[in-house]
């Protein structure tokens, strides 16, 4: 558990909530077929549609260190 600033806190929350969510759809769009992926994140292939969800992940990640104590 990463411990914020009180100015940060509501922020942190926010990516935190975003975090848990990304992460579940990472979960989902793993468990789909290539056709209903690619629907699903408006990408060519299912490792695009994985990829970018990773990316979102690790933006959010990064977000949340630069915030933490």
């Amino acid at each position: 558990m990463r411990n914020y600033r009180v100015c940060d806190s509501i922020e942190a929350y926010a990516f935190e909530k975003a975090l848990d969510k990304a992460c579940e759809e990472l979960e989902e769009v793993d468990k789909m077929s290539d056709a209903e992926a690619c629907v699903f994140c408006n990408t060519d292939t299912k490792e695009e549609a994985l990829e970018v969800i990773q990316e979102e992940i690790d933006y959010i990640e990064f977000q949340l260190n630069r915030m933490a104590v």
